[in-house]
């Protein structure tokens, strides 16, 4: 989950048991203006928007735990329940189809375990379809757990929204891309990164393979170099 998102659910919380554990001793000027910081959190909240669907499931938590209630409080509490079982269940089945690896077409991504450059295959909604073993030590992470996740959980929704999907857009166009650059995760370092199309046996493209390797070392021009955003 982003960042940003956690920050407003944390706020808004911690806003809330302020108001529970020490609004009897506030002033009425004190309350008002934390009712009103919640008031803004609220449609913060609300209005975020994604296409995670891990997102919209814990957006809809929250509006069930801030939001469902009436002068019926049974009622309330098994509408607030049944909902609950429902976005359990919806939980369950992204997870299961966020970890299901797309047909590989002809393609052993297995291969790429063996390069010492870090390569990633992306599908057409910025999802990982592949890791290779350079890159997941690269992240501290397992293999397996990129699978299905989207790019910007990753870097971030900053450096996906200026530098990644631009790239990836272009090879889902038919076009190359090549940068140098440091990685958000790994600023003190140069990456040069290369991304290609990839095809189907048919030639229709289905996402786009990333290759990069650390040049860190050599003597490069700082106008070669594309700035972290």
């Amino acid at each position: 989950m982003p960042d940003n998102l956690i920050k407003l659910l944390k706020s808004y919380e911690f806003l809330n048991s302020a108001l529970h554990e020490h609004g009897a001793r506030m002033t009425e000027h004190e309350s008002s203006s934390i009712e009103s910081r919640k008031a803004d959190l609220f449609l913060d909240i609300v209005r975020h928007q994604s296409r995670e669907p891990r997102i919209t499931v814990a957006q809809a938590r929250f509006l069930l735990a801030n939001f469902l209630t009436c002068d019926q409080p049974d009622e309330a509490k098994a509408l607030r329940e049944a909902c609950d079982r429902h976005l359990m269940r919806l939980e369950k089945q992204v997870r299961e189809i966020s970890r299901r690896t797309p047909p590989r077409d002809h393609m052993n991504f297995e291969l790429f375990d063996s390069m010492s450059d870090r390569v990633t295959v992306l599908d057409r909604d910025y999802r990982y379809i592949f890791t290779n073993r350079a890159n997941a030590d690269f992240h501290s992470e397992r293999q397996a757990d990129f699978i299905g996740r989207p790019n910007w959980q990753v870097t971030s929704q900053r450096y996906f929204e200026t530098v990644t999907k631009p790239l990836v857009d272009a090879c889902l166009a038919g076009q190359s891309r090549f940068l140098i650059t440091p990685h958000p995760n790994r600023p003190s370092s140069i990456f040069s990164a290369t991304f290609d199309a990839m095809r189907s046996t048919k030639g229709t493209i289905t996402g786009v393979i990333a290759v990069s390797r650390d040049v860190s070392a050599l003597d490069l021009p700082a106008s070669a170099i594309v700035p972290l955003p």
